[in-house]
């Protein structure tokens, strides 16, 4: 496996990937999602033991990827808050994949009885082979849909995912002989566990490996593959549940996130599913895998941002092509059905394809990271298709590749640009939809937090205009007035946004700092009660009923509410300083009395 022309290809496709890709490294972080996952979370600042605990034992938004969140620990290790330390990670890690992708197929080919790679001699290193190969990987390597998970920081999950699968299937192949041998078996199934630690599509593991077995070893019966597999699929299925968990968690934390606004402000396709008859849901897994196949096979106009689609009867376009492509890639895996790798191949994408076709309702309709996972199957079904068609056509079949592959890199180049920073990122999602409320949304909030007021104002109220009963927008809206110190406007953007959602903690909170400013301290507080009695646990809730309290002067109260905060959250700086300068100025008092006494 490993000669001179498999090791040339390896530093061919090194280079290629850096050649297209290295560009990002000089790109900043993305206010989506990388501002809570990393910028400002304390558990992706430490490699410390109790740090690492923590990391294990903590859902990161709405979900429990502990190894994303210790890589991020890791770079920020080494290059603090410098993003071009962690777009390096993602740049190596799917330079990794590829190379381990090409590997895998070059495996794939010896398990392969007859090659329709090739009419060549049974040479599974013949120097045609190894070109056909390296054109289908190159699929893989420059796609544009791998520019997602591959330049957004916050995207890695997927390719630590498809780091450890390509792990499981490699070590899975080192025992195909039939023979159980328990540490290659142990590798596999440790790869399968850190995969899922990575990313729910880690669950798919065990699918693939299911249809391997069948494809690759149809000496054994079904049960026996089945029980061989059955843990990992036990542990794709806790997976399943603890991302469920992620989004009961994050639906109870009132956490306010611009990139996650669809989870409680958008009637999202997961939404309009639970309360959709049979038959709806069905037409919408139909036109999503459709949409998704679509943007595999013309890759054009991809967005972070995909607007929710419910199809309106059984006639939509959408549904018809997404039956169409159902039934033609089945028909089409039973014609070629004598190919192994292709049929393989078939499977993994469909495979891949399932979870991102709204099958399981989903907050983020649609997602070009999501497919990461189906364009390795891609590659797969492409290799043996290329060689066919350049073994019956020649080189006019040949010239046709090269150029799509020149298609790709050309598109993929584009779209990386677009990814500079989040002003760019949003701007660039307002360009394929100018009505896109969550762009707005999104640049409101980071230029709020930037500094540029006046633009950050013009962007929230363009969301609110398209969306008037969003309480994320009215939120930020509160949050702007507030920093222009036009506090009776922000109170009124507030409690707008309050009506909205009465039991969100955050807003309470952020209303209850503008009375203060107002002079206001009765309301505050009654805001901050209510707040605990939906929340008693809350930190910044404690911490703001504190300032209230320092306002008044009442620093004894102040005090209990900051000495709270800390305990409940010891990461929570604010609180501590709080009450560092509270007992000062309760000290300061006691001096004084004393001082009068004598």
């Amino acid at each position: 496996m490993f000669n001179i022309p498999t090791i040339l290809i390896t530093l061919f496709l090194i280079a290629g990937i850096y050649f297209v890709f290295s560009p990002a490294m000089t790109y900043d972080f993305v206010y989506y999602d990388e501002q809570l996952q990393i910028i400002s979370n304390p558990l992706a600042k430490s490699l410390q033991w109790q740090n690492i605990v923590d990391i294990f034992s903590s859902f990161c938004i709405c979900s429990y990827y502990p190894i994303r969140l210790l890589s991020f620990a890791i770079d920020y290790h080494f290059w603090g808050n410098n993003p071009k330390g962690y777009h390096i990670t993602n740049i190596v890690i799917h330079t990794i994949n590829v190379v381990l992708l090409f590997y895998l197929l070059v495996r794939l080919s010896k398990l392969q009885q007859t090659h329709s790679l090739s009419n060549l001699r049974q040479s599974h290193y013949n120097n045609m082979f190894l070109v056909v190969i390296f054109g289908a990987i190159l699929v893989f390597a420059i796609h544009p849909v791998v520019v997602e998970p591959v330049v957004w920081i916050g995207g890695r999950e997927e390719l630590l995912m498809m780091l450890f699968a390509f792990g499981a299937m490699h070590s899975w192949l080192s025992q195909h002989n039939n023979r159980f041998k328990p540490f290659t078996y142990s590798i596999t199934f440790m790869f399968c566990v850190l995969s899922c630690l990575s990313s729910i599509f880690g669950c798919l593991i065990p699918s693939v490996l299911l249809a391997f077995e069948i494809i690759f070893r149809k000496n054994q019966s079904l049960t026996r593959i089945f029980l061989k597999i059955l843990p990992m699929f036990f542990i794709g299925g806790i997976s399943i549940v603890l991302k469920e968990i992620g989004y009961i968690i994050f639906a109870n934390s009132n956490l306010q996130i611009p990139s996650e606004t669809s989870i409680n402000n958008t009637n999202s396709v997961a939404e309009q599913a639970v309360s959709s008859i049979f038959i709806q849901r069905i037409l919408i897994v139909f036109s999503t895998y459709w949409l998704n196949l679509k943007t595999l096979i013309w890759p054009t106009k991809l967005t972070l941002i995909y607007n929710k689609f419910i199809p309106e009867n059984i006639y939509s376009t959408e549904v018809i092509m997404g039956l169409l492509g159902i039934i033609f890639i089945f028909v089409y895996a039973y014609l070629v059905r004598k190919n192994k790798i292709q049929l393989f191949g078939i499977f993994w994408f469909i495979i891949g394809l399932l979870p991102s076709s709204q099958i399981v309702p989903n907050h983020i309709p649609r997602a070009d990271r999501f497919l990461y996972f189906s364009v390795a199957g891609l590659t797969m079904i492409f290799s043996p298709m290329f060689a066919s068609l350049n073994r019956l056509y020649g080189k006019i079949v040949f010239v046709i590749f090269i150029f799509i592959l020149c298609a790709l890199g050309l598109l993929t180049g584009r779209q990386i640009t677009t990814w500079y920073d989040s002003i760019s990122v949003f701007k660039h999602c307002l360009n394929i939809n100018k009505n896109d409320y969550t762009a707005f949304c999104n640049l409101g909030l980071y230029l709020h937090d930037f500094g540029d007021i006046s633009q950050a104002e013009k962007y929230i109220k363009t969301a609110i205009r398209l969306k008037p009963d969003s309480d994320s927008a009215y939120n930020t809206l509160g949050k702007i007035l507030y920093r222009k110190k036009d506090y009776y406007k922000s109170i009124e953007a507030f409690l707008r946004a309050l009506d909205l959602s009465p039991e969100d903690t955050q807003i309470r909170t952020r209303l209850s700092m503008v009375l203060t400013e107002t002079g206001n301290y009765k309301e505050a507080l009654r805001h901050l009660q209510e707040a605990l009695s939906i929340d008693p646990n809350n930190s910044n809730v404690h911490d703001c009923m504190g300032a209230v309290f320092v306002e008044r002067k009442d620093y004894e109260k102040a005090i209990h509410h900051f000495q709270k905060a800390t305990k409940l959250d010891p990461h929570n700086h604010s609180a501590h300083h709080n009450l560092a300068y509270a007992l000062a100025k309760q000290e300061t008092i006691v001096e004084k009395g004393e001082e009068t006494t004598k």
